[in-house]
């Protein structure tokens, strides 16, 4: 018989986006790796865990630099992955160039292209070709935007304009959308058109979505509204001046009655977020994962069970306490 839960844990990996989920005690899929320097690889490589098929939504550093780490620490054992071809090897991110260049040597296996068409979402597991696994038939993983119409009109230098939708869905039921660096509203029309409505969004956009300065509040509260999920998850940190997440994002989402949680505290919430030193709430030593070399956790990393018919998400009690020290908490997780 199957496992009863099917478990996530999204990770904090400083600015940055970055799934693991647990296929077995020593195998999982990755969506999103992080950045150069997040815990992940590492992690990875210190535990013997497999990764069966690593995802991106998206060719910048933040979501691919650990990726590139993890191939730098295992070379040719680099299983599939999947992503988007959205620019030319000479492009914005080191990242991206890097793994062209890895693919161009033979280093490096050629990607899953991300290409759905228009309505008809691309099973990446099956394109993968996993090897068995306890969730054979209860899990799915697609990816439903863009399709290559869409990426041809996405402006050249805007990649955050395209980057992919991947949704997880699990006994039929969608719980999890991540749609990279795309704006609200692009989000929000392509899980409309496929009539996804996820538990669970994890950003856009590290809680500052490109469109939203642009929009009025309830124009935001509408696109949350039609998006119809109920959990956000955010990856953010305090660096450099970082300002997200955008306060224009997170108010209205709180208005709808959407659970929002971040990684890491930022200027946003506190005047001083790295004053509480080595975290507010460090979820990830009581869940055996690794810290980011920078910021101050909030959340930190958040561990979700997903049940067939619901979901449990583990340390919100620790983290309810602990967020009354913050300044302004811009959050309503319970």
């Amino acid at each position: 018989m199957p496992p009863p839960a099917l478990q996530v844990d999204f990770w904090d990996v400083g600015y940055g986006d970055a799934t693991v989920i647990w296929l077995d005690t020593s195998r999982v899929i990755l969506i999103d790796s992080g950045p150069e320097n997040s815990p992940v690889p590492l992690w990875l490589e210190k535990h013997g865990i497999r990764v069966d098929l690593a995802i991106f939504t998206h060719n910048d550093g933040d979501h691919l630099g650990g990726f590139m780490k993890l191939v730098e620490l295992r070379g040719r054992q680099v299983g599939p992955y999947a992503l988007l071809e959205d620019r030319p090897p000479d492009g914005l991110q080191r990242a991206w160039k890097e793994l062209m260049i890895r693919r161009e040597r033979g280093e490096l296996s050629d990607p899953i292209r991300i290409d759905p068409r228009r309505g008809e979402p691309q099973d990446l597991l099956a394109a993968a070709g996993l090897p068995p696994h306890p969730y054979r038939g209860i899990i799915e993983l697609k990816a439903i935007y863009p399709a290559m119409f869409d990426q041809i009109n996405a402006p050249r230098r805007r990649p955050n304009d395209h980057s992919a939708i991947i949704v997880l869905w699990f006994h039929e039921q969608p719980r999890v959308a991540w749609p990279g660096d795309l704006p609200l509203g692009t989000c929000q029309r392509e899980l409309e058109n496929n009539s996804i409505r996820p538990t669970f969004l994890v950003g856009p956009h590290h809680g500052g979505p490109t469109d939203v300065p642009a929009l009025r509040p309830q124009d935001v509260q509408c696109l949350i509204q039609r998006i119809g999920h109920t959990q956000s998850w955010i990856s953010v940190a305090w660096h450099g001046g970082r300002k997200h997440p955008l306060p224009g994002y997170l108010q209205p989402v709180c208005q709808m009655g959407v659970e929002v949680r971040c990684s890491q505290l930022t200027v946003r919430c506190d005047d001083e977020p790295d004053r509480f030193g080595r975290g507010l709430y460090p979820s990830h030593d009581w869940l055996g994962l690794e810290r980011p070399p920078r910021g101050t956790s909030c959340m930190g990393p958040m561990r979700v069970k997903f049940l067939p018919t619901t979901h449990q998400i583990q340390f919100l009690d620790e983290h309810k306490a602990a967020r009354k020290k913050v300044t302004r908490p811009l959050c309503n997780a319970p």
